[in-house]
């Protein structure tokens, strides 16, 4: 693995983590309430099949862009999607999830990080 190739390889990890974080989300909801760090809703959990449709869908577009290799759109999307721990992290903690809410923390600002690196990577190119 070439060093010009780790930020496509990190994206293409990040795609898997967010793709089972969605399927837990579909197929366990009060697992996945608990991994967020937010009440479980009583009776039909559907803000958590909400998230793991985002989620899923997140998870899918990174994989594909990093599959095909598509630098500068993979950059764009990582941009786009940083936002959305961001906003996870501000609810758990609004929430008073406790230190679970940190595990959230991390993923906007490594997201802004890698769209940066993946945008600079396509200008190169």
């Amino acid at each position: 693995m070439s060093r010009a190739q780790l930020p496509v390889y990190a994206s293409f990890a990040l795609g898997v983590m967010v793709t089972l974080v969605g399927v837990v989300l579909l197929v366990a909801p009060k697992t996945a309430a608990a991994l967020y760090g937010l009440p479980e809703s009583q009776g039909d959990p559907v803000w958590q099949h909400v998230a793991g449709l985002r989620e899923l869908t997140a998870g899918v577009l990174i994989l594909a862009l990093a599959a095909s290799g598509q630098r500068r759109a993979l950059g764009y999307l990582m941009l786009a999607l940083a936002p959305i721990p961001i906003g996870d992290f501000v609810l758990a903690v609004q929430h008073d999830a406790g230190l679970i809410a940190f595990q959230h923390a991390p993923g906007g600002p490594g997201m802004i990080v890698l769209g940066v690196v993946l945008l600079r990577q396509a200008q190169r190119a």
